[in-house]
């Protein structure tokens, strides 16, 4: 009989990634897929491999390994599936014991294994099937992933000269030495008027200390986007984004564009220009992991923002979550904590330097006590998330107020700090569906709850009045390079805008006259 190549497995692993790839299409770089890809086709042979030598028959060693692998990949989906399911019948998140659905799944993988192990004949007539359909699994993503490709129309010529359209220019060279600049940004560090209403927290001390220290709050600054994304590209080049949409289309998924503006942007151009060294702290999300222009990049893991979207559906992730390895929770425990000393240690790098630093930070997952120790999941899981939230960012003050007075009082010149949020926490609707949630149908409460942001400044030297309560991020480096380079760059209309869907980042709505001035 003609043998038949063992491919299955193999397609199957790649499925994975694909798989991951087409659900989150606009939102990967390919590029980022192929480590993790690499990996798991060197864990398949290595299960092929292992079943082989106890079997001694590879075609009931591939079927086994295929097997094996949908049980790795499958509690995830099935606890995520069953989750959603529930929640929408209940109206709001639900929590699930995963113990019974691990046991569940544990019988039938040992069904399959003793029965294809030693009951099933016919295994290598079943072989060619299984590649067949094996061909399918990868062909189907594979498939929406090359139509996306294809329906997407982008004028990037038109991008670059809308990105490039307003020149920075200097009027006059500071006199050396030029002070330090650190940007920030703590992601979804909501402002005082929604920690008031909807978390019934005080953030009064924190924002007294702030500005005991020298600092300018404006506490009625609100986020000019709502995600991570659109709010640092905007910051980052000094200018709304919505000019993308003529240039991409109001329908595009691909967030690729935005993203690329975090990369080659303004603010770094002009610093750099003026003789600045660009350090980036990195946070294990992947547009701001690295940036591979900055002059020195410290990030606290190496492993991408999609290798532990992939590993945190397998089978082996509580079990090695419960040993503090390969675990996201514990990743940004440690990570977190790390980055804080990483940022007070540039303070004694050689000058002028910009530091751009992100931390994801009280942005869940809640690992945080108020005094700083790691909660399991479990314990997080018995309080409401409110109660999470406000825990970390009390954590996250106390971590700020060290990192602030260490930065000031080491700097050998008073440094420029702009302190502030991308974006505010999402409202509890949110969680049922983030993709489709429809921003359009957001209450004018939730709407508070994700724009109104921290944001606030250290810029010696200045009048105070130089400020005001409104500020929003698009204006924060028209303001610092105005005052601080003699740059002529007009201030903005501080002004936010929504997407309708997740889905759809380039369908923006202006929701400015629904966000109170509390």
């Amino acid at each position: 009989m003609k043998h038949s190549l063992i491919l299955h497995p193999f397609l199957f692993g790649l499925f994975l990634v694909v798989n991951l790839l087409s659900s989150n299409i606009g939102e990967v770089d390919f590029v980022d897929a192929v480590p993790v890809t690499a990996m798991i086709l060197v864990m398949v042979f290595v299960i092929l491999c292992i079943c082989q030598l106890l079997l001694r028959d590879i075609y009931r060693a591939g079927i086994i390994t295929s097997g094996l692998l949908v049980f790795i990949f499958s509690p995830y989906q099935v606890l995520l599936t069953m989750r959603r399911w529930l929640s929408n019948l209940n109206g709001e998140a639900v929590q699930l014991n995963p113990l019974p659905v691990y046991a569940a799944l544990i019988f039938a993988i040992a069904l399959y294994v003793y029965f294809f192990a030693k009951k099933a004949t016919g295994v290598r007539q079943l072989t060619p099937i299984l590649n067949m359909m094996s061909v399918c699994w990868v062909g189907i993503p594979l498939f929406t992933i090359a139509t996306a490709k294809m329906s997407e129309r982008i004028d990037w010529p038109g991008i670059h000269k809308q990105h490039q359209a307003e020149l920075l220019t200097s009027k006059t060279t500071p006199t050396p030495p030029t002070p330090d600049i650190y940007y920030i940004i703590m992601d979804r560090y909501a402002g005082p008027g929604t920690l008031k209403t909807t978390y019934s927290f005080d953030n009064r001390r924190f924002l007294q200390y702030l500005e005991s220290k020298g600092f300018y709050v404006a506490t009625k600054s609100a986020a000019n986007y709502p995600s991570t994304g659109h709010s640092l590209a905007s910051s980052l080049n000094l200018q709304y984004i919505g000019y993308l949409e003529k240039s991409i289309g109001r329908e595009s998924i691909n967030w690729i564009p935005i993203h690329g503006l975090l990369q080659n942007h303004k603010v770094q151009q002009f610093l750099k220009s003026k003789g600045y060294k660009y350090i980036h702290l990195g946070s294990w999300w992947g547009p701001t992991h690295d940036n591979k222009l900055a002059d020195e990049n410290v990030y606290f893991t190496s492993l991408s923002e999609m290798f532990f979207a992939l590993y945190g559906t397998t089978a082996f992730q509580p079990v090695s979550a419960a040993l503090g390895v390969l675990d996201i929770r514990y990743e940004h425990w440690r990570g977190n904590r790390r980055q804080f000393g990483d940022l007070t240690r540039k303070v004694d790098a050689s000058g002028p330097k910009f530091v751009f630093a992100h931390f994801l930070l009280p942005h869940d997952p809640y690992v945080f006590s108020r005094d700083g120790e790691y909660l399991p999941v479990r314990q997080v899981n018995k309080q409401p998330p409110e109660v999470s939230y406000v825990d970390q960012l009390v954590y996250t003050n106390r971590m700020l107020q060290k990192t602030i007075d260490t930065l000031l009082s080491r700097s050998k010149q008073p440094p420029i700090i702009i302190l502030q949020a991308d974006e505010g926490p999402y409202p509890r609707r949110y969680d049922n569906d983030n993709q489709n949630f429809d921003w359009r149908k957001a209450t004018d409460a939730e709407l508070n709850q994700k724009m109104k942001i921290l944001n606030s400044f250290y810029l010696p030297g200045v009048d105070a009045r130089a400020l005001y309560p409104t500020i929003s991020p698009v204006n924060a480096f028209r303001l610092v390079f105005n005052l601080y380079f003699k740059t002529n760059l007009p201030l903005l209309p501080d002004e936010s805008f929504v997407f309708e869907q997740r889905r759809r980042p380039y369908s923006l709505l202006n929701v400015t006259s629904k966000l109170n001035n509390k």
